[in-house]
């Protein structure tokens, strides 16, 4: 039974070190950035549509598990903290890197995937240039609402801070 404990601890270990190393700052955005970035190349963008049960389940899923990671670092207090200024830092370069996706997507004069370039109109009688750039106008603005919102409660929270450190001293 000792030896079944300590097998079962040192994968708890395990499991701590490598979700102490995923929520690191730096790596939690590093991976949200590149998955944003690598499932939106056009060739895996129209692969995951082709095989929705596979390969598109697996963007869905690892958009979750980046997302966490990243959003985790912005609201959770362990295991690296982050002062209030460099958690709203933290939001807004990641608004910085991930608004011109949607912004090309929103204005380029043709659509960037095979997938909608060669697929019949869409539904409600949507073009498939406008479909694209609907979403891409829509990722856009759900990203400049989101970050923006909370990159204003966390600088008002470092004003906040300022404003007490100063009546401190």
């Amino acid at each position: 039974m000792t030896s079944l404990n300590n097998l079962f601890a040192r994968r708890k270990s395990r499991v701590r070190r490598v979700l102490s190393t995923l929520l690191r700052p730096r790596v939690a955005f590093g991976l949200w950035a590149l998955n944003l970035g690598v499932w939106h190349v056009p060739a895996l963008y129209d692969a995951a549509l082709r095989h929705p049960s596979s390969l598109l389940a697996l963007e869905h899923a690892t958009y979750v598990a980046s997302g966490v990671l990243f959003w985790w670092c912005v609201w959770q207090e362990a295991p690296h903290r982050l002062s209030a200024i460099a958690r709203a830092g933290y939001v807004v370069a990641a608004f910085v890197l991930s608004a011109p996706l949607g912004l090309v997507l929103a204005l380029v004069p043709r659509p960037l995937y095979d997938f909608y370039a060669h697929a019949p109109e869409r539904v409600w009688g949507i073009a498939r240039l406008e479909d694209q750039q609907l979403g891409g106008m829509t990722m856009a603005g759900e990203q400049s609402v989101v970050f923006f919102v909370v990159f204003a409660l966390w600088f008002t929270r470092f004003l906040a801070e300022q404003e007490r450190l100063e009546e401190v001293a």
